[in-house]
């Protein structure tokens, strides 16, 4: 659970996203504070780049974050738009930025990084923070491809998110379909390959949200697993060697057979164990008025 400090809409107030807005960077780290983690959720820290600057309490914002060890996102550098702006107001990049009010541990990530520069990459890596890519958003906004080789062999766990609640991109454009487009990204710049991809997405996920214990598949790690049918058309006659690649290239959320959360079904044999999903998709709807 990622609560989103807002304290402008850039680094300018935008009275357009004023909905959106803390009243001041105490006010959100009281209600931080209110929130409860436990046995299957994580508190954590979340809010534009460079928004809500030294100026107006961005600082302390990520201050308290990183010194209750929480985890703290931060999106970083999506368009270059982004880094210009911070170095007419700052004189540093948003990853300079936060180096600077020391905020970059090791439970920092850095969502998109797609503009950093090479002396964001070194910082990125020498806090061994996370890089979460984003590359259905990325692609489809023309973003830009992030330079996920240099952020991994800088010492970056990269790991893989939507940047999107819509309905075509959370389901085909999930985590398969971001891991799928992140090897492909890579192929295109002939840096990181799909096996690549596809080996560092789960730990660095974990890593990137506070579960330490997760993404293994060893005694005393977190049971959190998916199985995916390899009797389905599209795996069909693949090599056993090359299901896990077939499967990240090949799999949609039809295949997804039994899903496993903290050692409990979720979903068992394609179907959700605790309730009727159409069911109760239709009462939601006919409650809205749809």
């Amino acid at each position: 659970m990622l609560d989103a400090c807002y304290l402008d809409g850039g680094l300018e107030p935008d009275p357009v996203q004023e909905r959106f807005f803390d009243a001041n960077a105490e006010a959100w780290i009281s209600r931080v504070e209110l929130l409860q983690g436990g046995p299957l959720v994580r508190i954590g820290a979340a809010g534009p780049q460079h928004a809500g600057g030294p100026a107006r309490g961005g600082g302390r914002r990520r201050g308290v974050a990183a010194s209750r060890s929480l985890p703290l996102h931060a999106h970083v550098s999506e368009q270059p738009a982004e880094n210009q702006a911070c170095l007419e107001v700052y004189g540093a990049t948003p990853v300079e930025l936060f180096h600077f009010e020391g905020a970059l541990p090791e439970r920092f990530t850095a969502v998109h990084a797609t503009h950093v520069t090479e002396r964001d990459i070194e910082l990125l890596g020498e806090a061994r923070a996370c890089c979460c890519l984003c590359p259905t958003t990325e692609r489809s906004l023309a973003d830009g491809i992030g330079p996920a080789r240099a952020l991994r062999e800088a010492g970056c766990a990269l790991t893989i998110g939507t940047d999107s609640n819509g309905g075509d991109r959370a389901v085909r454009g999930g985590a398969r379909g971001g891991a799928r487009r992140a090897a492909r990204h890579g192929r295109t710049k002939r840096g990181l390959r799909g096996r690549a991809a596809r080996r560092r997405d789960h730990r660095g996920g974990n890593r990137s949200l506070g579960w330490d214990s997760g993404g293994a598949i060893r005694e005393g790690a977190l049971a959190d697993l998916v199985s995916v049918a390899t009797d389905g058309v599209r795996l069909a006659g693949t090599p056993s060697r090359d299901l896990i690649d077939a499967a990240v290239f090949a799999c949609g959320a039809a295949d997804v057979r039994d899903v496993i959360v903290g050692g409990r079904f979720v979903v068992r044999d394609g179907a959700h164990v605790s309730l009727d999903v159409p069911r109760e998709l239709a009462s939601a709807l006919s409650g809205a008025g749809w």
